[in-house]
């Protein structure tokens, strides 16, 4: 598993994260302890989510931990 840190930006689209409401670009604050459903492993985080207009909003969210990878390379191709 892909360690999440303090100011990792991800780029994350409805199917890895909890609370969907489709594609977010979130930058990390927080990171929980990992923990295991039917559905995986999460992981909840704090994170500033930006918005469209520029700003960012502190979200309280769980990431599916295995799309870490994928959701870092996207968001540095989008940067």
């Amino acid at each position: 598993m892909t360690m999440l840190t303090f100011g990792d930006v991800l780029m994350l689209d409805a199917r890895q994260y909890r609370d969907v409401q489709g594609s977010i670009m979130v930058e990390i604050l927080a990171v929980g302890d990992l923990r295991a459903d039917e559905d995986g492993y999460w992981l909840p985080v704090k994170c500033n989510h930006m918005t469209p207009d520029g700003r960012a909003e502190v979200r309280f969210i769980e990431i599916k931990s295995a799309s870490v990878p994928h959701a870092r390379s996207r968001a540095a191709a989008s940067m």
